[in-house]
Parts: C-alpha cells; sequence; structure tokens
C-alpha cells in the first residue's frame, strides 16, 4: 500500500515536471498533446533528470566562413564550443571561403537544409544588443534552434542578409572576421551564464 503522504508529493513533484516542460520546451517531437508531455515527465521522474535543463532548451549552429588561421582564437573558440556543447546542443560549420557572392550561395544552401531555425546575421549595420539582451532575445525562442552567420574577410552578401530574421552588430567597431567568430562564441556562452546564473557573467 502506498503512503497517503508519500502518494501526494509523487503527484506534487509530477506536476511540477510536468508545468516545467510546458514552460521552457517544446513537446517530444513524435508525440502531441497530452501523450508528449506525459512521456517527457515521466523519463524525468525515471532517470532524476532535471527538466529544465539547458541542453533541453537549446540549439545553436554558427555558420562561418573558411578556417580560422589563428591558433590562438582558434582555442578560444573551440574552449566556448565545448563548454556550450556540455550544456546545450552547438554545431560549428565552416564554409569554403571565395568572393563575397559564392559564399553567400554556399550559406543559403547551408540555411536550406536548417529550416525552421531563426536566422541571425552578423554584420557592422546591424542592431547591437547588449549581453544580457541577447540571452533574453535566445530565452523567448524557447527551444527553436537558432542560426548565427558570419562572413568572410569582406562580409555577407546582401542576399544572405535578406534571408535572415534579423541582423546584429557584435559591436560598432570593425573585427576580422576570426575575432568575430570568437566573440560570437563567447557571447552565445555568456547568454547560457546569464540564463542559469553562473558565476561566468559579472553584470
Amino acid at each position: 500500500m502506498v503512503n497517503g503522504n508519500a502518494a501526494n508529493l509523487s503527484i506534487q513533484a509530477l506536476t511540477i515536471v510536468i508545468l516545467l516542460i510546458t514552460c521552457y520546451r517544446p513537446l517530444h517531437p513524435h508525440l502531441g498533446g497530452a501523450a508528449g508531455i506525459a512521456e517527457e515527465a515521466g523519463n524525468a521522474l525515471a532517470t532524476g533528470r532535471n527538466a529544465g535543463k539547458l541542453s533541453d532548451l537549446f540549439a545553436y549552429s554558427a555558420i562561418v566562413i573558411g578556417k580560422m588561421k589563428n591558433r590562438h582564437l582558434a582555442a578560444l573558440c573551440a574552449d566556448f564550443s565545448a563548454r556550450l556543447q556540455r550544456q546545450g546542443s552547438f554545431e560549428l560549420i565552416e564554409l569554403k571561403d571565395g568572393d563575397v557572392a559564392s559564399e553567400g550561395q554556399r550559406i543559403i544552401e547551408a540555411l536550406d537544409k536548417r529550416r525552421g531555425a531563426r536566422v541571425y546575421a552578423m554584420a557592422e549595420e546591424g542592431a547591437t544588443l547588449s549581453s544580457a539582451a541577447l540571452a533574453s532575445e535566445l530565452q523567448r525562442l524557447q527551444g527553436q534552434p537558432a542560426i548565427f552567420i558570419i562572413g568572410g574577410a569582406y562580409g555577407l552578401s546582401e542576399a544572405v542578409k535578406q534571408r535572415a530574421d534579423k541582423v546584429l552588430s557584435l559591436s560598432p567597431m570593425t573585427f576580422t572576421h576570426e575575432i568575430a567568430r570568437m566573440l560570437l562564441c563567447e557571447q552565445l556562452y555568456r547568454a547560457v551564464a546569464i540564463q542559469t546564473g553562473s558565476k561566468y557573467h559579472h553584470a
């Protein structure tokens, strides 16, 4: 026989898990409505997994042009990429460099394979956001994938900018595309740190 207090606690815990799943992540991709919520709640309780874990909440990709030649910047990018991958889904997609038009075509082809994501093009004329504002922007996606695009040495084609849902700028200053790549990876990690209350962000 199940103790009444224990049963009540189990019901309360299940209710909390269902609320977390409903508020902070999309339903199970293969199950709709209550069935999807119920399966996620059951899995969370069975494994002891934290239903609000950031790895269930974000899927970020960065589409970039060319390979990094500066090994120090490359090491920093690799470090922030690894940190992001430990907490969620992060993919760094390197495309072959060329002229602006050919790079733009390759970027659009990569976007065509990743439908459903919100697309951010990084360009100097874009809107500037504080780190906290970027964290809030990404949190509002509620699990929708986000793609960030950094062009090559000569920037992005107009076709890519028009394809983007939003054009952002890392700074009014001009950086090399390698530094911009490192800054983007750091700011994405900082956004996650802000959302989780990590000590990495001191503001």
